[in-house]
């Protein structure tokens, strides 16, 4: 199994994976400084050949590579820190939320995808909702894409 995790940050839960499964595990972060942090933590704990990371935008990454997809609210770092302006934020935001909903529409049946946080979309229609929990203050949920000809119950199906 090959799994995303977009905007990895230091990436723990990419090395924290590769420690407990045997699946691979790919985070991809803008932040250099933290794709650095998460290459040092996957080699101290010898878990670099199945924890990679990469210093990239997300939207530049074809999420169909993957079996498994992350998402911890990847986006709201355009809308904190130091931006030049609030609208330009919100505009990189939105754009990013846009990509990353046409992205999962994409996804092959079958592709499952952990949300916390949520991602600051919706999940396409096309993906059935098959548990959530809440952990802390946010809601923890799986999500499985559904075969074109699904009949999964409507409470399944993506709501938010």
């Amino acid at each position: 199994m090959r799994v995303l995790d977009a905007g990895a940050g230091p990436g723990k839960l990419c090395c924290i994976g590769a420690l407990v499964t045997n699946a691979s595990w790919y985070g991809v972060e803008r932040d250099l400084s933290l794709v650095e942090t998460a290459a040092e933590s996957a080699e101290a704990l010898d878990v670099s050949a199945c924890a990679q990371f990469r210093s990239a935008n997300v939207a530049a990454v074809d999420w169909d590579e993957f079996d498994s997809v992350y998402l911890f609210n990847p986006f709201e770092a355009a809308l904190v820190g130091e931006r030049t302006a609030h609208l330009t934020a919100w505009t990189q935001y939105v754009g990013e939320v846009a990509g990353a909903e046409a992205k999962l529409a994409s996804l092959r049946p079958g592709a499952r995808v952990v949300t916390y946080h949520g991602f600051g979309g919706e999940m396409p229609s096309s993906f059935a909702r098959l548990s959530s929990e809440q952990v802390g203050v946010g809601s923890l949920d799986l999500w499985e894409k559904l075969p074109v000809t699904s009949s999964a119950p409507a409470r399944w199906r993506a709501s938010r």
